[in-house]
């Protein structure tokens, strides 16, 4: 492939100087396909936001400062609107990617595809700097578990990515920079402002909304970073329910399958039905008992759940 500085990067930071340095370092081998990156950045430590802007200089990043009340939604948005690339990536400033992210990601771009999620793993690395290499041996069971069941759960076509696209996300939860666009994919779908939580499900949900095509790279090229200070520590079954209840009220799921999944998971985290009133609780059993004959279908994608929880578990451990 000829490189060729097409590829903005928008990323958010806050008060965290270590593990940005970290991400941007992991863009380093990627230079020659990005155009620019764009740094927001909204730190209330006035040390560690020089050390940001130092940082930023370093990497040629273009720095903009931002209150701290603002949110990450807000700054996304406008990542969107002052990126320059004919494609785009976002990359939380905790976050990791490959050396071949963006050339793996751009063969399917580069073919027509308006947003394709690539393969990662998970790990509890609060260590800086974080190294590639050891991240690989230490996480080399990790890495191959997460190569066959990706090929393994979506390779049937009644939940594949093309045709079900609810059901893949869902199932697979994709990371926010485990995503690359073409940037005129974009221009009507911005993030929701509304929500601290889940903002990037929500986002990916407007892509299917939108018939847009999506696809997914089975090869692993992104690390998400869990500590101590990210968002993820926070999260909760109920912002998932808050989720999937908003996917609800604004319609964004249809189809059969999407439909029977959407209830599934809104029975399951409003704790079997126990935080819903009584006529929503009506609504969903009667949902998921009239389209029960369904339940084979999404039994067929249980060997990536089981990988995924494998996943988390061997992260856990790996602090203990």
């Amino acid at each position: 492939m000829t490189a060729q500085k097409k590829v903005s990067v928008i990323l958010v930071s806050k008060d965290r100087p270590d593990y940005l340095r970290d991400a941007l370092d992991s863009l380093v081998p990627q230079n020659r396909y990005i155009k620019e990156i764009l740094i927001f950045d909204k730190s209330e430590d006035q040390t560690k936001a020089s050390r940001i802007k130092e940082i930023a200089d370093v990497h040629s990043a273009i720095l903009y400062t931002r209150p701290s009340i603002v949110n990450t939604s807000t700054l996304r948005n406008e990542g969107l609107v002052k990126a320059t690339g004919d494609y785009l990536c976002f990359l939380d400033d905790d976050d990791y990617l490959f050396p071949d992210y963006i050339e793996s990601q751009l063969t399917f771009l580069q073919n027509g595809t308006s947003l394709v999620f690539c393969n990662y793993i998970t790990i509890k690395h609060p260590q800086h700097p974080l190294q590639l290499n050891q991240v690989r041996d230490k996480y080399a069971a990790l890495i191959k578990v997460r190569r066959w069941t990706a090929a393994l759960g979506f390779n049937h076509s009644v939940l594949s990515i093309q045709r079900n696209a609810f059901a893949f996300i869902a199932s697979f939860i994709p990371i926010i920079h485990g995503a690359m666009f073409r940037k005129d994919a974009l221009e009507k779908i911005r993030f929701s402002d509304q929500m601290i939580f889940c903002e990037d499900l929500h986002f990916w949900i407007l892509f299917y909304k939108n018939n847009l095509t999506m696809a997914f790279n089975k090869s692993v090229l992104a690390i998400y970073r869990i500590h101590e200070n990210n968002w993820s520590s926070l999260f909760s079954a109920r912002h998932n329910l808050e989720f999937y209840m908003t996917l609800k009220k604004e319609g964004a799921v249809s189809g059969k399958i999407n439909e029977f999944i959407l209830s599934l998971k809104i029975y399951k985290f409003s704790q079997w039905g126990k935080l819903l009133n009584p006529s929503e609780k009506h609504a969903v059993r009667y949902s998921i008992l009239k389209s029960f004959y369904l339940l084979p279908h999404i039994i067929r994608v249980l060997p990536y759940y089981i990988g995924l929880k494998y996943q988390n578990y061997i992260s856990r451990k790996s602090l203990r």
